[in-house]
């Protein structure tokens, strides 16, 4: 369980901290999506992720 809350807590300021970088005007929304995404499971977060790195902007 610790080992989920570690994951779920670095997945998500990664991502915060990636889309706020490639200036993304929603990246805290990304950020907090993922919690959301783990709590659904984590086929959907691992979804997620996918969608954000090819719908991200790129530099």
């Amino acid at each position: 369980m610790a080992a989920l809350l570690v994951l779920w807590a670095t997945l998500g300021r990664w991502i915060y901290e990636d889309a706020k970088d490639r200036g993304s005007e929603w990246a805290w929304q990304w950020g907090f999506g993922t919690p959301l995404a783990v709590i659904a499971g984590l086929d959907v977060i691992l979804l997620v992720v996918v969608i954000y790195l090819l719908l991200g902007k790129s530099e």
